[in-house]
């Protein structure tokens, strides 16, 4: 073994030739005081930082002590007031220096990423000592799988903590997912000579040696340590190899950082400290390109024996496994951002497929038989999920069979990688309220990539034992679009949950996932997916629990559709979509489809210039709203305009587009619409139904039937909605219902564009009748609601900023272009002058929003703070000209 640093600085004489000359005095003193500092600093090893302040002091003390000690001449004398002098002078500013660079964590992390990026690229080979020690230390993971006990820990602990004995050595373990790179987790283990480190170990133990010493030709180095240990009252010294390498596994790069105790070990015994042996590893394991799983498996061996407490070595090994959850701390990252690169790496590995085994097959074989042999009996169920479609069967007493349908907006491998990993982050936390924990069972010897093995404990109401549920989730690539996950039982007994639960009753979970992938919505990828579930609960579970539990059971889906809904962009390609086709496309019609087109202005025209229509306030003060009556009658005219900032295109399309996402979605939270079915006969031709609730007591619900058609002339766009009986076969009238009737027209006129923005006018005229005497007080009331869907429509398509940021730009350009002529004062004072008979202008006037409060005078015109109310980029000058 290489001879340690301590030994390389006791004899700094040796290497001095004997016949050089006799030194003096002063420079044997100055010699000896660096071969105590050399020793010294082999015993503390400090990392490459000196401070400046201390190494000029220590300079300065040195050279005066050295010239004290000879007989003092008036030289002397005056070379030591020199020195002094020149050390108080420069003292303020090498700490002033040293207080502006010292940067310890940006050094570290620079250290770090040299490690990775020079030295773990040209690292020289393995030493045979090396490989020896590594491959041995190889086969700790598999003594963990086999006698590691779980410490008790909440199941919803995200670092897993055992410990066992093993030939009398106590050996503790953690496992942790970590959200940085495998080379970044080993550079953070194996890089020891850091400041953080350094500062640390000066903090916990106090005046004990550390030294680090590199093994020339080798990757590893030695590493001693004094360490206070509080839990046994007692100081350890440690002396210890580390080193590590590179694995490949499954395209997945792994690494293997190992530590043994050195063979020399008795050297400190004789000044008081305990010398104990520390032996370990660390497997690092990647996940995903930023995230990977450590394991570390060690254990701690006092010598001599006499000196080793059994309890308080079982203490101290579990309080070494504090670095799992520092580890886990320090580079936590966001939880969805963590599992979204988790899944993408599963996803790809599902894209490139993998070979089934025979038990793999046998499990795919008997779902389908289970659920192939269910094919009817299935009964809709009132889904509390929007856009999930629910279903379920009747089956024995303790079994749950449900099926759940839904479109969702990502590919089929990334949806079935979400259910695939059944100990997510996010899966975690949404689920913690419903089940005691769950956790990912790791099985002896290498599984294969498709499979993976889950234990839940599930939460049961009051008087009723928990479930557990072992399941074996395998995935498969069915065909090119699609994939399938299933969900078996897995009989293992006397699992460690580190807690004993008391009386678990064993539940079964047979379930199949298949994801198919469809034509998505513009850049937006989707696939359908369909959940079959068959839940055995065990025990006496009564049926009424079962049907409450099935939409519980069926969960998964509605979480799947929310991890990847994407709303917005899924609604936004539904409009642009249509609106490209009503701007290109041409559009051939039915004579029966001209002629309500034709019936549609006509009866715009007479309503828009009737006189009979009284002013009704709206709530929203951009919109007009005007109605006609007649008393006692239930038929009413409503005509409602305003103002979109949008092109005619996009304004018609998002009118008649009725299944966007999030008009679906307000039929869930408006009572009033009972029910809504859409039937699409064409590109510009659709059939619409609503029933709806009127909210007033003893009213039946109105069922409304129309018939929707679009036409583009020139610049306008005519929406027509009409009666019709086209819908009367296929969806009957309840008889409860009263058939109600409609008419209604949507006219969008193009208009000049403002601050670069389209803007159109639409205008809405519509006559319902919902075949009931209303008295005239009810209708009105009733007339301030008419205008909500003009009110959600502009606050959709508002473009209010982008507008005014327009407005603002072409008034900085007119600015920039006004000019004074030099000599001939101010040019613009004529058109500043009032004009006669003019108006005065009011306070709060759009000119005074903008540019400050104006007060306009017979004489004058008062300008007030100007100066704060500028926009950015615009010079005074110009403005003081126009005000």
């Amino acid at each position: 073994m290489s001879q340690s640093s301590d030994g390389q600085g006791s004899s700094p004489s040796q290497g001095s030739s004997q016949t050089s000359p006799p030194s003096s005095p002063a420079k044997s003193e100055r010699e000896s005081f660096t071969s105590r500092q050399k020793l010294s600093a082999a015993h503390t090893k400090r990392p490459p930082r000196l401070s400046m302040m201390k190494r000029a002091t220590s300079t300065a003390r040195q050279t005066i002590k050295g010239l004290k000690t000879n007989r003092s001449t008036t030289k002397d004398q005056g070379l030591i007031k020199l020195t002094a002098e020149v050390f108080i002078s420069t003292k303020g500013i090498f700490e002033k220096v040293e207080r502006k660079f010292y940067n310890p964590e940006v050094i570290d992390e620079r250290r770090k990423k040299y490690f990775i990026q020079e030295i773990m690229p040209n690292v020289p080979e393995l030493s045979k000592e090396e490989e020896e020690i590594l491959g041995n230390l190889e086969g700790l993971g598999q003594s963990l799988l086999k006698n590691g006990k779980r410490i008790q820990e909440n199941l919803h602990e995200e670092v897993d903590k055992f410990y066992w004995r093993e030939e009398g050595k106590v050996w503790v373990a953690y496992a942790v997912t970590v959200d940085k790179a495998a080379k970044g987790v080993l550079a953070e283990l194996f890089e020891f000579e850091t400041y953080r480190e350094h500062k640390l170990h000066r903090k916990e133990n106090t005046g004990l040696p550390r030294t680090i010493k590199k093994v020339r030709g080798s990757r590893g180095f030695h590493y001693h340590v004094g360490i206070k240990m509080s839990a046994m009252g007692k100081h350890c010294f440690f002396r210890n190899l580390y080193s590590w390498k590179k694995t490949i596994s499954s395209g997945k790069e792994n690494y293997l950082l190992g530590f043994v105790p050195l063979k020399e070990s008795g050297e400190r015994a004789s000044i008081g400290y305990t010398t104990a042996e520390l032996t370990g590893v660390y497997f690092i394991s990647e996940v995903a390109p930023d995230v990977c799983r450590v394991t570390r498996i060690q254990n701690l061996h006092l010598k001599p024996k006499a000196l080793a407490d059994p309890v308080g070595e079982i203490k101290l090994a579990r309080s070494q496994l504090k670095e799992g959850n520092i580890l886990k701390e320090k580079f936590k990252r966001n939880e969805k951002v963590v599992d979204a690169e988790v899944r993408k790496v599963v996803a790809e590995r599902m894209r490139e497929g993998v070979e089934l085994d025979a038990g793999q097959l046998n499990v795919f074989r008997q779902l389908k038989n289970l659920f192939g042999s269910e094919k009817v009996g299935w009964k809709n169920q009132d889904s509390p999920f929007n856009g999930v479609e629910i279903s379920t069967k009747k089956g024995e007493r303790g079994i749950a069979l449900g099926k759940a349908e839904g479109i969702i907006d990502c590919t089929a491998e990334e949806a079935v990688a979400w259910f695939f990993e059944h100990c997510s982050r996010e899966r975690m936390r949404m689920n913690r309220h419903q089940e005691t924990g769950r956790m990912e069972l790791r099985k002896e010897g290498r599984s294969k990539d498709n499979e993976k093995l889950f234990v839940t404990i599930q939460n049961m109401p009051f008087l009723m034992r928990r479930r557990e549920f072992i399941v074996r989730h395998i995935w498969r690539r069915d065909s090119e679009q699609t994939l399938s996950v299933a969900c078996w039982p897995f009989e293992k007994k006397g699992i460690d949950y580190g807690k004993n639960y008391f009386r678990l009753v064993e539940g079964k979970l047979k379930a199949i996932l298949i994801a198919t992938n469809t034509e998505g919505t513009g850049k937006v990828n989707q696939c359908k997916v369909v959940l079959k579930v068959m839940c055995e609960f065990g025990g006496q579970t009564p049926v009424s629990y079962l049907s409450k539990r099935i939409p519980i059971v069926l969960e998964p889906i509605n979480s799947l559709k929310t991890t990847f809904q994407k709303d917005k962009e899924v609604d936004k390609s539904m409009i642009l979509s249509l609106a490209a086709v009503m701007k290109t496309e041409v559009q051939i019609y039915q004579d029966e489809e001209e002629a309500a087109i034709i019936r549609g202005k006509e009866f715009f025209i007479r309503s828009k210039i009737s006189e009979k229509f009284e002013d009704v306030p709206s709530s929203d003060p951009s919109i007009s709203l005007k109605l006609v009556h007649n008393e006692g009658e239930g038929l009413a005219t409503g005509v409602a305009s305003t103002i979109f900032d949008s092109s005619v295109e996009k304004a018609a399309a998002l009118e008649f587009e009725k299944e966007t996402r999030q008009k679906l979605a307000g039929l869930k939270s408006n009572k009033k619409i009972v029910q809504q079915n859409v039937k699409i006969l064409s590109s510009h031709t659709q059939l619409y139904r609503t029933e709806r609730n009127l909210g007033v007591l003893l009213f039946s619900n109105r069922d409304f039937r129309v018939k929707g058609i679009w036409k583009k002339e020139s610049r306008t766009i005519w929406c027509v909605y009409e009666d019709t009986e086209e819908l009367d076969q296929e969806i009957p009238l309840n008889q409860n219902n009263i058939l109600a009737s409609q008419k209604l027209v949507w006219c969008f006129e193009e208009l000049p564009k403002v601050g670069g923005v389209h803007q159109t006018r639409a205008t809405m005229i519509a006559r319902p009748d919902i075949k009931a005497k209303v008295p005239g007080a009810v209708m009105r009331k009733v007339a301030k609601n008419f205008a909500s869907k003009l009110i959600t429509m502009k606050n959709q398509l508002d473009k209010s900023v982008e507008i005014d940021a327009g407005k603002r730009s072409e008034l900085v350009q007119k600015m920039r272009q006004l000019r004074v002529t030099e000599g001939q004062g101010n040019s613009l004072a004529p058109n500043l002058k009032d004009p006669e008979g003019a108006l005065k202008i009011s306070a709060w006037s759009a000119m005074a929003e903008t540019f400050g409060t104006l007060t306009v005078e017979p004489t004058r015109l008062k300008r007030r703070k100007t100066r704060e109310l500028l926009p950015r980029g615009v010079n005074e000058g110009p403005l003081r000209c126009l005000l």
